[in-house]
């Protein structure tokens, strides 16, 4: 998922909901996630399980350019509590494009597990 989001210097986070929705009555099992930040933007990333009451992970995105992590146990998502991705751009990298704008990246793998049928 890119998320592009203009350099604000505000504490108000944008928000992105993985694409294509998640189909009804499935579930999505996480187990692996990339994170990107090739052009040094400074400002916060989090990924979430529906609305911002549910974070699993808070990054600042001056820590890292690349970053991942592997689970055992798999983050958990459902159609009313889907993945969510959440940028707050602080200041846009000097090295990227110089459009004033946060470009970090999410990647994720894992299982789409769809209903049994009886």
């Amino acid at each position: 998922a890119d998320t592009t989001v203009t350099a604000n210097n505000a504490k108000a986070f944008t928000s992105f909901v993985a694409s294509p929705a998640q189909p009804p009555q499935t579930t999505l099992l996480v187990t692996d996630v990339i994170l990107q930040n090739p052009y040094g933007d400074t400002g916060l990333l989090r990924i979430q399980r529906g609305d911002a009451t549910d974070v699993l992970y808070v990054g600042a995105l001056a820590n890292f350019r690349d970053i991942d992590y592997h689970f055992v146990q798999p983050w958990v998502f459902t159609p009313d509590k889907p993945l969510q991705v959440s940028v707050n751009c602080q200041a846009a990298g000097t090295t990227g494009p110089n459009d004033g704008k946060c470009h970090p990246a999410v990647s994720f793998s894992g299982q789409l597990i769809a209903p049994k049928n009886p």
